[in-house]
C-alpha cells in the first residue's frame, strides 16, 4: 500500500503510481469536501465527498489501464471463473466488457437505477447453476454491491462467487468483511477515504451544510 495523498492509498502493487496520478489529474474524479446523498433517494446515506467513475472512463486509455491491471491480478491468482457480474451502470460496463472480452468470459448485469441504487433483477446475460463468478463494481465506497447485493443474486441462481474486484474501495465495515472473506481474491486498485453517515447521525446535517444528490455531479461532466 502506498499513500498518494490524505484521501487515497494505492493498493495494487502492479499499478504504477505515475499512471494513477495521471488519472487523478486528467479526470479529476474525486470530490473531498462536499455533502452528498447516495443513493439519491429518501433512503440514501450521506457522504463527505464523492468519487466519480464517469470522468475516468471517458478516456479509453484509462479504461484499458484499469482493466489490464485487473486482468493481471486474475491471471496472477489463477482465478478460475466463468462470468463477471456487475451493475448495469454505463461507466462500469465499459470496464466489465473490456475484461470479459479480453479473457473470453461471459458477463451479466444487475439492474441499475438512476438514483445509483441497484434493482433486483438481471437486465443482461444470465447466471447458470454452478457458474463461478467474479463480482465487480468499479467504485465500492460502502461495499453493498460487491459485499451483499451481487453475491446474493449469484447465490439465488445457484452460482458461486470465487472473487470480488473494484477499482476504488472505501473503508466501511462491509468492505472490511469482504476483505476478510475473500483475502487475496479481493482486488482493488486504490482505497479512498470517504466518510459515510446515516441521515440521523450525519454531522454535516447538524452543521447545516447543503446536502447535494450525487447525480448533480453528472451534470458537470
Amino acid at each position: 500500500m502506498e499513500k498518494i495523498n490524505e484521501y487515497i492509498n494505492l493498493i495494487s502493487s502492479t499499478f504504477k503510481k505515475e499512471r494513477l496520478e495521471e488519472i487523478l489529474k486528467r479526470a479529476d474524479p474525486f470530490r473531498t469536501k462536499e455533502h452528498y446523498l447516495y443513493p439519491a433517494d429518501e433512503r440514501g446515506n450521506h457522504l463527505k465527498g464523492f468519487f466519480l467513475l464517469e470522468p475516468i472512463v471517458k478516456h479509453s486509455d484509462f479504461v484499458e489501464l484499469i482493466s489490464e491491471d485487473i486482468i493481471k491480478w486474475i491471471k496472477s491468482k489463477s482465478i478460475d471463473f466463468d462470468l463477471i457480474f456487475s451493475p448495469a451502470q454505463d461507466a462500469v460496463k465499459k470496464l466489465t466488457e473490456y475484461i470479459a472480452s479480453s479473457l473470453g468470459k461471459k458477463k451479466a448485469y444487475l439492474e441499475y437505477l438512476p438514483t445509483g441504487r441497484f434493482g433486483d433483477k438481471l437486465v443482461e446475460g444470465e447466471i447458470k447453476e454452478d457458474d463461478r463468478v467474479i463480482v465487480f463494481n468499479a467504485v465500492a465506497v460502502q461495499g453493498g454491491c460487491i459485499g451483499n447485493k451481487l453475491p446474493k443474486l449469484v447465490e439465488n441462481f445457484k452460482g458461486k462467487v470465487v472473487a470480488a474486484a473494484t477499482f476504488a474501495k472505501g473503508m466501511t465495515p462491509l468492505i472490511q468483511e469482504t476483505e476478510k472473506k475473500h483475502g487475496d481474491n479481493f482486488y482493488s486498485t486504490i482505497q479512498i477515504q470517504v466518510p459515510v453517515y446515516s441521515p440521523d447521525t450525519c454531522p454535516l446535517c447538524q452543521a447545516e451544510i447543503e446536502l447535494i444528490p450525487w447525480t448533480k455531479l453528472l451534470e458537470t461532466i
